[in-house]
């Protein structure tokens, strides 16, 4: 998964940034249970993992919003899909391809032209940022969200507190971000807007497909009410 105010340090583009602390996650931000708040040895790693190894078919579409420390907020669209081990990022700033079996990746920036390649871009894009190595986890629950059941799971790296609501097949439906210096301070939200199991493409994977965008008009707007 990609962000977009760090580059391949927090996820390409839109989608490196999130995490956080007040997450409107899938679409809703729902009540949690008491006792949903575990110090996570065995539980979040195969969450986690999840966003990885998926082979699942999807296409996931979210709405933005940045709120850096200095300067003013910012709304945006962002989408990802997956097939198989393939993975393409879209921001409207960069658009990313990922071999998630062999974490080869390639991003191409929209602002200079710049394509930057390696693993660090699969990283990236492929599931959970997993350039930053990950301090603390916590697991916060099961929810039943709009686009359906996920578990949420709260990472702390040098840099950020994130928050992410994963869905039993390794879908990102939701994420935040937030300085870890100032947690309850959210610099990031990441709000699913639609989930569909087909793809708007079939050629999405290749290094030409960066040329265009295949993210339908519709999700690029903001969502109504």
């Amino acid at each position: 998964m990609m962000t977009a105010i760090h580059r391949l340090g927090g996820r390409v583009g839109l989608m490196a940034l999130m995490a956080g602390a007040t997450l409107i996650g899938a679409g809703q931000a729902p009540a949690l249970a008491a006792k949903t708040i575990e110090t996570a040895m065995g539980v979040v790693p195969p969450i986690v993992s999840r966003t990885h190894t998926t082979r699942a078919t999807y296409a996931v579409y979210y709405w933005n919003r940045i709120t850096p420390a200095r300067g003013e907020s910012s709304e945006e669209w962002s989408a990802e899909f997956n097939r198989g081990n393939w993975h393409r990022v879209e921001t409207p700033r960069d658009r990313m391809i990922a071999d998630c079996a062999a974490m080869k990746g390639i991003d191409l920036s929209l602002e200079t032209g710049q394509i930057v390649s390696g693993p660090a871009v699969a990283k990236a894009a492929c599931g959970i940022n997993a350039n930053r190595p990950i301090r603390t986890s916590e697991y916060l629950g099961r929810i039943d969200g709009k686009l359906g059941e996920f578990d949420r799971v709260r990472l702390t790296d040098a840099g950020d507190v994130r928050t992410y609501d994963v869905s039993s097949d390794g879908v990102i439906l939701g994420v935040t971000y937030a300085n870890v210096d100032k947690p309850e301070a959210v610099t990031l939200t990441m709000a699913s807007t639609g989930l569909d199991r087909a793809l708007p493409d079939s050629d999405m994977f290749s290094p030409e497909s960066l040329g265009r965008s295949v993210v339908p008009e519709q999700f690029k707007a903001a969502p109504k009410g």
